[in-house]
């Protein structure tokens, strides 16, 4: 079901646009700084200077010159009152199914992120942060205004404290986020592996603790989300079912509920004298793996996503050897939902899932990275291997990239080059394809994940332009 443009939304579309546009709060100063430029400017004060006498004769000149300036010490210290500051982004993403011979995604898109630091002496400082990212599509005809961050940090020397909506990271591997469970995902497609774009901000408060070489993290979010998923009929629904059984969305999480639904969790780690950094990690959460169930109304069939509470613990380590390091993921979800046999049929399963890999800087210009990954629940195993090579071109204007994802005892392929091309300082032109190979004959677990994405096929370009 397409989301309709309601007259709310169209405000707010408005509101954003206005508000992307406006240069003026990119830098504001206090109200005390402002009036003492004006002072400056219309001459109403006298600079004088105790120390050299030599110097009174100099500064009555320069008073008389409209275009004076006064010296970098004092501007540094106007830059230092400085409270906002802003980034803004437009961009286009268009993708063109190889297989489909047509569009799958159409996109401009706006982002705004503001950056306030107030002028704090004491030991605790305060930042706010407040991002937006507003989009269309002209495929699906979807649209959203997305808060990607609205938060407050304080900050000590000892902790920190955020409040409010935010992407929390947790892991260390590349191309398969295993750790990466605090936030719910965007599933429309699976392939566009951008955590930026598919995290979704969540309302939660984060306290870290540090204490050398110690550290700790504790997460509560009061009221979840769900992921997003592929959208019946879009490029990216490709969940097999008779043509009268329909797609429903998740049931959404309520704020009535007063904290019944809350998430909660966190993390501690060491950091050895030879540089091996250890996390543990402990998560209660609703289930992040897409897991439908078949229901029945009163006329008709339907499969919607399944939520569960799951429990999952894990750890994960990195070692850096100069040029070379060592990293490593592993969790355990326990019963968590899981597709047994068939889609629509469900069990609790406990699902272990492993990544360990290696990545090593030849030079300034080329970076390689391998993994080997380990999926097992119920007597059931899937081994994979990947690789991730970087090479920068043309004196960093441009760089390449390639993803290759394999399984070793299943039908599983992604392969993903990659072309970035930075214009200049502000405007990058990237282009990408996505090549997917597998087996869903059966549904069995030897034909891995990707075999009802083999036709998907596509190559996506996007362009960027910050301000």
């Amino acid at each position: 079901m397409i989301r309709e443009v309601s007259l709310k939304r169209l405000g707010l579309w408005i509101f954003f646009f206005l508000l992307s546009t406006a240069p003026s709060i990119a830098y504001a100063y206090p109200n005390e700084t402002t009036e003492i430029e004006e002072s400056l400017e219309k001459g109403d004060i006298d600079i004088e200077d105790d120390n050299d006498e030599d110097d009174d004769d100099d500064w009555e000149d320069d008073k008389d010159d409209d275009d004076w300036d006064t010296d970098d010490d004092e501007e540094e210290g106007l830059e230092e009152h400085r409270r906002w500051t802003c980034r803004k982004e437009l961009g286009y993403q268009l993708a063109y199914g190889l297989k489909q011979n047509g569009l799958t995604r159409n996109r401009p898109y706006m982002f705004y992120e503001a950056l306030y630091t107030p002028d704090c002496k004491g030991k605790i400082t305060f930042t706010g942060e407040g991002s937006f990212r507003g989009w269309y599509d002209f495929v699906t005809y979807d649209n959203d205004i997305e808060v990607r961050s609205l938060f407050g940090d304080w900050k000590s020397d000892s902790w920190s404290f955020k409040a409010g909506y935010q992407e929390i990271a947790w892991g260390e591997t590349f191309g398969v986020y295993i750790m990466d469970i605090v936030n719910p995902r965007d599933l429309a497609d699976p392939f566009f592996n951008e955590l930026g774009w598919i995290r979704l901000a969540v309302f939660n408060f984060n306290l870290q603790l540090y204490n050398d070489p110690w550290y700790c993290q504790l997460i509560v979010t009061p009221i979840p989300r769900n992921n997003w998923f592929p959208q019946e009929g879009t490029a990216f629904d490709v969940l097999s079912r008779p043509p009268l059984v329909t797609l429903r969305g998740p049931t959404g999480f309520c704020i009535d509920r007063y904290g019944k639904d809350m998430e909660y969790g966190g993390r501690i780690g060491y950091l050895f004298e030879s540089g091996l950094d250890v996390t543990a990690y402990y998560y209660r959460h609703w289930n992040r793996d897409p897991v439908y169930r078949l229901g029945l109304d009163i006329d008709h069939l339907f499969f919607k996503p399944v939520l569960r509470r799951v429990d999952s613990v894990g750890a994960s380590f990195s070692k850096a050897y100069e040029e070379t390091v060592l990293r490593g993921d592993s969790i355990l979800h326990i019963r968590t939902p899981w597709t047994d046999d068939f889609v629509g049929k469900w069990k609790k399963r406990n699902v272990w899932r492993t990544i360990l890999g290696i990545d090593r800087q030849f030079d300034d210009d080329l970076t390689i990275g391998l993994q080997y990954h380990f999926d097992k629940w119920k007597g059931e195993q899937l081994h994979y291997i990947s690789t991730q090579l970087t090479y920068e071109m043309c004196e960093g204007e441009m760089s390449f990239q390639i993803f290759v994802f394999k399984g070793l005892n299943n039908h599983d392929l992604w392969v993903q080059p990659l072309l970035n091309w930075y214009i200049n300082d502000t405007t990058t032109f990237q282009i990408r394809v996505d090549l997917l190979d597998g087996k869903s004959k059966y549904g069995t677990f030897d034909e891995g994940f990707i075999g009802p994405f083999e036709c998907k096929n596509r190559m996506f370009i996007w362009i960027t332009k910050s301000y």
